[in-house]
């Protein structure tokens, strides 16, 4: 199959960033695989806040594990050792890191915390973990909904054209989140890209891939 020269970018990708201007709890940005091994690594930005709006250091880590991610092990770190919780059936479902060392007096460390396990073989879908910090002055953030940790699950790709299938009609949104580094993605003589320069080339916008339709990602 061949694709119009004007579909190469002249410039790199800019890539997309997990973190917000409300540094929320992310995952260290690290492209996360179908069915693969993979190490997450979660960021604690800061501590909690009351409503008198003192800041307190974070003194514990709650993490859930979805059923999806298998074969869990989580790894000490300095904020603490880890606690494992597990299910009826014996899957690991929450990791629980409390701090030793007594709270800091003020709110001015960022922390790390880190685990690894196999990830479904789901691409384009994205993984929830739920996550609960607590800190000092009996306070409690618990970062769920529109603020949970996210792992996105990307199909398994090579350098160069990839030709997929899609198992589940793909809308725009996905396509923007799943392939925000990819040089281009192409289906049915329409194209996307996040590149600004390339996507001003494209003149058939690709704004959704049907159930079935085969798809090109080029990274």
């Amino acid at each position: 199959m061949k694709f119009p020269i004007a579909f190469i970018p002249a410039v790199a990708l800019l890539f997309a960033s997990t973190h917000s201007a409300e540094a929320h709890v992310t995952f260290v940005a690290n492209n996360a695989y179908a069915g693969k091994s993979y190490i997450a690594t979660a960021n604690i930005p800061h501590g909690c806040t009351d409503l008198n709006g003192t800041a307190y250091d974070t003194v514990k880590i709650e993490i859930d594990i979805p059923a999806g991610f298998t074969g869990t092990r989580p790894q000490d770190s300095t904020f603490g050792p880890v606690v494992i919780e597990k299910d009826g059936n014996g899957n690991v479902s929450k990791l629980i890191w409390t701090k030793t060392a007594a709270a800091l007096t003020e709110d001015s460390h960022f922390y790390q915390v880190s685990f690894r396990g196999t990830l479904p073989n789901t691409p384009l879908q994205a993984l929830d973990f739920v996550t609960t910090q607590t800190c000092g002055g009996n306070t409690t953030k618990i970062w769920e909904g529109a603020d949970v940790p996210k792992l996105r699950i990307l199909p398994v790709r090579a350098a160069g054209w990839n030709k997929y299938t899609a198992q589940t009609t793909i809308d725009e949104a996905t396509i923007k989140a799943f392939f925000a580094d990819a040089y281009i993605v192409w289906s049915n003589g329409a194209s996307y890209s996040a590149n600004a320069v390339t996507a001003g080339l494209i003149t058939n916008k690709l704004t959704t891939i049907p159930l079935g339709a085969e798809f090109w990602v080029k990274y």
